[in-house]
């Protein structure tokens, strides 16, 4: 089908941070615009202030794997529908109301609402019928039994009812959490400095133990990575993550140490299918045989990838290595494109029906990845006759065309995880009318 130009899987992300712990505040340098503290909204999501604040009934730990959080224990009857969640006890929101059952069954409650903007609704779409049946049980029933369920509980923030139940929807939905941002999370929101300086506190009441807690947080918001390794060195951040182009700079200064952490992302390229010429299989193909992706993951990415051909990553227990992965033919690209139809004009550029062959690819202009693998990707379709028009745009534009590319763009370099469950995120993506259906692909098969 060739629907998804998998590029690579970055095999660990790349942080730097001074080798001086701050006695009294840390200051983090997060690389994402902040539009608004409810996750469970649609246009939010999680970013790096509210996973500071709130918690879910399961969360993913430091190995990847998926354990509890609010839920202190939970059981499963033998036939996957209904799910029992026994919630932890002596959790207290950040005002020292105590967390309790109905916190949960408001959450539910809320994203259940047809008015409420979110999309956990269909990624929970298998819940039947829930109930908090004792102090501290809630009850789920499902329609259907569903190997993901709990992961997709994980996307879900748990919300404090006594401060939001007399809220309409679409207040909340217009941002009143963001005036009272109560959470059970580790930190505790204390106050936003400006639109780019977020001021936390350590939750004393914390349930979660932590041996070196750091007292004070401000969470610095610069999205260029440029500019945060730039404030890395001039000692104004203690810790960000960067991008592997940045190693080599920040491993002279001698108070700066880097550290490497696993990953569960992969880079690709999904194509747009309102767009009439790559709606034939054979030009895709083509794409795809001119791509070489072992120069992306050294030259891009620095080393610190490997290539990819599959929307999984390798350590997944659904990567197939029986699959069939081609990897660069030129020669075999050139005949395929040609077969479509596309032949070069006087320019080396190719034509069809007097049309050129333009490929328009959306750039998050403030990501230095990006930028340089667009400009490979550029040079190596050119081989073929391909002309890449590279659209540099900020993160608010690159995020609404990564919601809907339209008729403007034919892809863009995105990035997605599936680690813990690549059914989240491929469900999503391949379904009629997915949530990351970008490409507007539909098939009866899938």
């Amino acid at each position: 089908m060739y629907l998804i130009f998998l590029l690579f899987c970055l095999l660990s992300t790349v942080w730097a941070g001074c080798q001086k712990k701050p006695d009294k505040m840390l200051v983090y340098g997060g690389g994402t615009v902040l539009r608004g503290l409810n996750p469970n909204l649609t246009k939010n999501g999680w970013n790096e202030a509210n996973s500071l604040i709130l918690s879910r009934l399961f969360q993913i730990g430091e190995q990847g794997e998926l354990e509890p959080d609010l839920v202190a224990d939970y059981t499963v009857s033998p036939d996957g529908l209904t799910y029992r969640f026994y919630l932890r006890t002596g959790v207290f929101w950040h005002d020292g109301v105590p967390f309790t059952v109905e916190d949960v069954d408001f959450t539910l409650k809320s994203i259940f609402d047809p008015k409420t903007d979110t999309h956990h609704d269909e990624e929970l779409a298998m819940v039947d019928t829930f109930v908090h049946a004792q102090p501290n049980l809630f009850v789920i029933k499902l329609k259907t039994p569903t190997v993901s369920f709990l992961s997709r509980l994980s996307h879900v923030a748990v919300l404090p009812k006594h401060i939001l139940k007399d809220v309409s929807v679409a207040e909340i939905d217009a941002g009143a959490f963001d005036r009272n941002p109560v959470g059970t999370g580790p930190y505790r929101f204390v106050e936003k400095a400006s639109d780019v300086e977020w001021r936390f506190a350590w939750n004393e009441k914390y349930y979660r133990p932590s041996s070196a807690p750091v007292p004070k947080l401000l969470l610095k918001i610069t999205p260029d990575d440029d500019t945060r390794v730039r404030q890395m060195l001039e000692g104004a951040l203690d810790v960000t993550q960067i991008k592997p182009q940045h190693i080599e700079q920040l491993l002279a200064h001698p108070d700066i140490v880097i550290y490497r952490l696993p990953s569960g992302v992969w880079r690709g390229m999904p194509q747009n299918l309102r767009r009439t010429f790559l709606q034939d299989p054979r030009v895709r193909l083509a794409i795809s045989l001119s791509l070489d992706r072992e120069a992306l993951a050294k030259e891009a990415a620095m080393g610190v990838a490997r290539s990819a051909y599959l929307p999984v990553l390798p350590s997944s227990f659904i990567y197939d290595t029986s699959v069939f992965m081609p990897g660069r033919d030129i020669d075999q690209a050139r005949v395929l494109l040609s077969e479509a139809g596309w032949e070069p004009g006087t320019d080396g550029v190719l034509r069809k029906n007097g049309a050129r062959f333009d490929y328009r690819i959306a750039i998050w202009k403030d990501d230095v990845f990006r930028r340089e693998a667009g400009e490979l990707i550029k040079r190596q379709l050119a081989e073929v006759g391909i002309n890449v028009v590279l659209d540099s745009v900020d993160e608010t534009k690159y995020g609404q065309i990564g919601e809907d590319m339209g008729n403007t763009h034919d892809t863009l370099i995105g990035g997605w995880s599936g680690l813990l469950d690549p059914d989240m995120t491929l469900s999503g993506m391949f379904e009629t009318g997915g949530r990351q259906n970008v490409m507007h692909y539909s098939s009866r098969a899938t």
